[in-house]
């Protein structure tokens, strides 16, 4: 496989929203595919950014699905992209979660149906892999000395971190499980698939499955529990709407708003109401959750590609990727 960056320059220009706000966008080209990027924190020297970026390309020819996790680096002040290390995986990357400060511990979700369990001390290392099933991974998270993946045919699979071992793995859709995550106390589990349903799951009791909505009418492609606000969920579906729910009443949403396009990935901002949203094809959108208008859409960036993965750097800052325009972008209204 090829080298997943391009060797172009750093584009960096300014875009005027109808509302007035300006967004300064950083931009590097990959040539696989970008599908998750994910923020780590600061470099060690307190000059730049450092992300994650997983890529995943389908091969016809031979039908494999390459890719890689590369680590990046954005500088503060000149707002341009560097790269510091990608794994040599040669396996997609659909997803990846972090936990940790100093040392920080992940999970990625590989195409070959595996759990890839890795390490960011200075470097990315790859420390082991837990092989899940002959499906997709699509999906990870981890909380603890868990983690948890969703794949194709429709099961989750949760994993222990200290012994990288297969706990178990359930059925949770008919269709693919596009998506979970994992509440603080690792024993609840928020998923979505294509079957337009989304659940949730209680590890501790023996019918695992205590909620399942059917509000969707298409693919449910993102469920994000609050941060700080345990009662609170979002969740993004094909269906071209976000939702928003309170788990002590889960008959209907407390809000719903329509974007145009499918909702892939839904990321909570971890101390204030807001939430990012990558919007397939209408492109990047910031909500505010308010208490009596439930969900205002605040800031939105307009984008050629299709946007698949989102994540906040600060309150102003986000870190961005496309898929079929393979962009890294960097947005900040500041």
């Amino acid at each position: 496989m090829g080298h997943p960056f391009a060797n172009m320059n750093n584009k960096i220009h300014e875009i005027h929203l109808k509302n007035g706000i300006m967004f300064k966008a950083s931009e590097w080209n990959s040539i696989d595919p970008a599908d998750s990027v994910e923020f780590l924190g600061e470099s060690t020297d307190g000059s730049g950014y450092l992300f994650s970026l997983g890529t995943y390309r389908y091969v016809e020819e031979n039908r494999a699905r390459t890719g890689d996790a590369t680590l990046l680096c954005l500088d503060k002040d000149t707002r341009a992209f560097r790269e510091l290390q990608t794994l040599g995986l040669d396996v997609g990357v659909l997803d990846a979660k972090w936990q940790g400060e100093s040392t920080r511990e992940g999970v990625l979700a590989l195409a070959n149906g595996s759990m890839g369990i890795a390490k960011m001390d200075g470097n990315l290392k790859m420390m082991d892999s837990v092989h899940l099933s002959e499906s997709i991974t699509l999906s990870c998270d981890l909380k603890g000395t868990k983690a948890v993946a969703s794949l194709s045919n429709g099961n989750l699979a949760v994993v222990s971190l200290e012994t990288c071992f297969l706990m178990e793995s359930f059925n949770a859709h008919d269709l693919e499980a596009w998506t979970v995550s994992m509440a603080p106390c690792s024993n609840l589990l928020y998923s979505g698939g294509d079957d337009a349903r989304w659940c949730i799951w209680d590890l501790r009791v023996e019918e695992r499955r205590i909620h399942e909505s059917k509000f969707h009418s298409a693919g449910v492609c993102s469920v994000q529990r609050h941060p700080r606000l345990e009662h609170m969920v979002a969740t993004g579906s094909y269906d071209k709407s976000c939702a928003i729910w309170a788990c002590r009443s889960l008959r209907k949403p407390l809000s719903v708003v329509s974007v145009g396009s499918g909702v892939w990935r839904l990321r909570w901002h971890p101390t204030e109401s807001a939430l990012a949203a990558a919007c397939m094809y209408e492109g990047f959108h910031i909500f505010r959750l308010e208490a009596e208008l439930g969900l205002r859409k605040e800031q939105s960036y307009e984008t050629e590609g299709l946007a698949y993965g989102i994540d906040w750097i600060t309150s102003n800052d986000l870190i961005a990727c496309t898929f079929y325009k393979r962009q890294v972008l960097f947005l900040s209204s500041n």
